[in-house]
């Protein structure tokens, strides 16, 4: 885990058996310190389950994103997706591809969060280099409703670019259930289209460590079509601040484009990974 180390010398004078037990005790305080930061973010995803989780990352805390942040807002659209460890997706006539995405996400100060995807690559059938993202998100509300907002950039290294502007909701229903939901326009260039996304997820705890839940929504490809996928998701936290998720969804389960109206030929498979650091 990484942390902040500060480099600092105590000098204790003192030239009985008295400054022994002193420097040994400043040693003893430091190391209980730096055990306490260590463990932070442990104790912060342990004293509560994932329904319980804010809409923005603590101040100081830094997660490393191979597996979506949430399974509404962010793994909806065409903005605001991509994070995973592996993700496996079917379409007919098509064959399977895989892609793999990395990114870190950041508390910079209280209900102020900053993102990006950095390393977005599909492997198969062509191994390729995809769109980088960036995001700001700041919590507007807290308690029962809370609502952000947030704006995203898509990087042209691998496509078009795009940017997204929006406001992430998130209803915590119970200690046990939580929705994640929210609206987000989609400014995408070549050809200048706009979408808008309705993302929703519901969350709930197995116990402290385990998640599970259904996700859908609504999607309007440049206001001409209708999407709404359907799938399911579960996690859970396996070692201290090191949690795995999974997904499996069929993102064109109810359409207007494809030519059927309910398609379960378009699916997605994803396992991810997230990791939550404190850096300060």
């Amino acid at each position: 885990m990484t942390m902040k180390h500060q480099n600092r010398r105590t000098h204790i004078r003192s030239k009985s058996c008295g400054g022994t037990w002193a420097r040994r005790s400043v040693a003893l305080l430091a190391a209980t310190l730096l055990f306490n930061q260590h463990a932070f973010a442990a104790e912060m995803l342990a004293r509560a389950g994932y329904a319980e989780r804010p809409l923005s990352l603590t101040k100081g805390t830094l997660r490393i994103d191979l597996a979506p942040a949430d399974f509404g807002y962010m793994d909806f659209g065409e903005l605001n997706d991509g994070r995973s460890t592996v993700s496996v997706s079917d379409y007919p006539g098509g064959g399977p591809s895989v892609y793999t995405g990395a990114g870190v996400s950041l508390g910079v100060v209280k209900d102020l969060e900053v993102g990006a995807l950095l390393f977005p690559i599909p492997i198969h059938p062509d191994f390729d280099f995809g769109n980088m993202e960036a995001y700001v998100r700041y919590q507007i509300t807290h308690g029962v409703f809370q609502l952000g907002a947030q704006a995203t950039v898509q990087i042209p290294t691998g496509g078009r670019f795009g940017a997204g502007l929006g406001l992430p909701m998130r209803i915590a229903a119970s200690d046990l259930v939580r929705l994640d939901t929210g609206f987000e326009f989609e400014f995408m260039a070549e050809p200048g289209q706009v979408h808008l996304d309705i993302p929703l997820a519901i969350a709930f705890d197995i116990d402290d460590a385990f998640f599970i839940g259904p996700r859908t929504g609504a999607r309007f490809p440049a206001f001409n079509d209708f999407q709404m996928p359907l799938g399911m998701f579960l996690g859970g936290q396996i070692a201290d601040v090191v949690e795995l998720s999974s997904s499996f969804t069929f993102y064109n389960f109810v359409n207007t484009y494809t030519d059927r109206t309910v398609d379960v030929r378009y699916w997605d498979l994803m396992f991810g990974v997230a990791v939550f650091l404190d850096v300060y």
